[in-house]
């Protein structure tokens, strides 16, 4: 149990970070835009699929800047890349998330697929 509550402080912290609360946001907004569309069952797990990714993706990149920032908070060219290519696994999660909201937003609204 000690664990599930080690795990919920994390969860708990990583929100209190700026670019992870602005992630659950935007979670919120598709999940809403979801169920006012009427999203099918399949669609909407796509969408908690794609909200889990970038949301997961962006607590270990908050994790991996507090790791680095530990280390040095002195400027570091090492450092800088480690912290530029975390930055980079989230935007590749969230560019994805986006191409798939807008193709099932087309599903819906376009008629197209």
């Amino acid at each position: 149990m000690d664990k599930f509550k080690v795990a919920f402080k994390g969860i708990y912290l990583a929100f209190k970070h700026p670019s992870v609360m602005i992630q659950g946001i935007l979670a919120i907004i598709a999940l809403l835009f979801g169920i006012i569309f009427k999203f099918n069952i399949n669609d909407m797990v796509i969408i908690l699929l794609c909200i889990a990714m970038v949301i997961v993706s962006e607590i270990f990149n908050t994790a991996i800047e507090f790791l680095c920032n530990l280390y040095s908070l002195e400027y570091n060219e090492k450092i800088k890349t480690i912290k530029d290519i975390s930055a980079g696994g989230v935007l590749v999660s969230a560019l994805i998330s986006l191409l798939i909201a807008i193709l099932l937003f087309l599903k819906y609204f376009g008629g197209i697929i």
